[in-house]
């Protein structure tokens, strides 16, 4: 019995992110504009009841890294008949301040919460979302949002 509790103690004290620190990413370009690029985690595309589940990488600023490359990595689940998308985690890459999508208020994590690898050589941190980030949204006709959900879409529903 003593021995049980104390496993479990050792289970709970083990940060949920942990068996998953490092994923593997396969990012293939997505949209491209002026000054931003998207792209799509192609290895680890999971398709459910008319949704796709995967990661799409936001680089917002391109034009002006001064610092290095920051992104804004989102796991989300894609419904492609009626083009939404909602975000299931995110996490702001790279340094300095986190990425932010235009108009979206978004909250990093505490600053003692544990960072966890995404990519080789690049640290994240969690962005805590609430619970409008996480519904079904459709982006407005022509944004940057808009169009990436739509290639998304493409891309995988043609596989």
């Amino acid at each position: 019995m003593r021995c049980s509790i104390l496993v479990l103690a050792l289970l709970a004290s083990v940060p949920l992110s942990a068996s998953g620190q490092t994923r593997h990413h396969d990012w293939a370009q997505l949209l491209v504009t002026e000054g931003e690029t998207v792209d799509i985690d192609t290895a680890t595309v999971q398709r459910g009841n008319e949704t796709f589940t995967t990661w799409l990488r936001w680089d917002l600023d391109r034009n002006t890294h001064q610092m290095g490359v920051q992104y804004r990595v989102e796991h989300v689940e894609l419904d492609c008949r009626a083009f939404r998308i909602r975000v299931v985690a995110a996490e702001a890459v790279g340094p300095g301040a986190p990425v932010l999508l235009p108009g979206a208020p978004v909250l990093l994590a505490p600053a003692d919460s544990p960072t966890i690898a995404v990519e080789t050589g690049r640290k994240s941190r969690p962005i805590q979302l609430d619970s409008l980030d996480t519904q079904w949204r459709v982006y407005s006709r022509g944004s940057l949002g808009e169009q990436s959900v739509h290639a998304a879409c493409r891309r995988l529903t043609r596989a």
